[in-house]
């Protein structure tokens, strides 16, 4: 799975809003992602203020296998949050993240790292209720 949370602005109105993308993959590996591992399946998606031409002020990837629960990435992702401020490529166990920001958010990273990985999850969790309910 690859959880990708983006802050975008939109140039020409200067609109800013969280786009969200949810992948799956087909299997499961130890430690880092295999290098061959790609994007995967999209699931589903969030975007706010439509597609193309935004700018990306910040983003956070989570990449995991798929079945790995909410609870694991959080405990990974507690260890990574607060050691130091992006960019950053770290991985906790199955657990990979990686972070990028635009200099603006020096002083705020981490209000922003937790906004992201609270709008991924958010997308997850959606998609497994929708699964548990079906």
């Amino acid at each position: 799975m690859k959880l990708t949370a983006q802050r975008v602005m939109q140039p020409a109105t200067g609109m800013q809003a969280i786009h969200v993308f949810y992948f799956t993959h087909s299997y499961v590996w130890v430690g880092p992602p295999p290098p061959d591992l790609g994007h995967g399946d999209l699931v589903d998606a969030h975007v706010p203020v439509g597609a193309g031409g935004n700018h990306v002020l910040s983003y956070l990837d989570i990449v995991a296998p798929d079945e790995t629960p909410i609870s694991t990435i959080l405990r990974a992702f507690a260890k990574v949050y607060d050691h130091r401020p992006p960019p950053f490529h770290e991985t906790v166990g199955n657990c990979t993240f990686e972070s990028k920001m635009v200099s603006e958010y020096r002083f705020v990273w981490r209000a922003e790292l937790a906004q992201l990985y609270n709008a991924a999850i958010t997308i997850r969790n959606r998609l497994d209720r929708v699964a548990g309910s079906a």
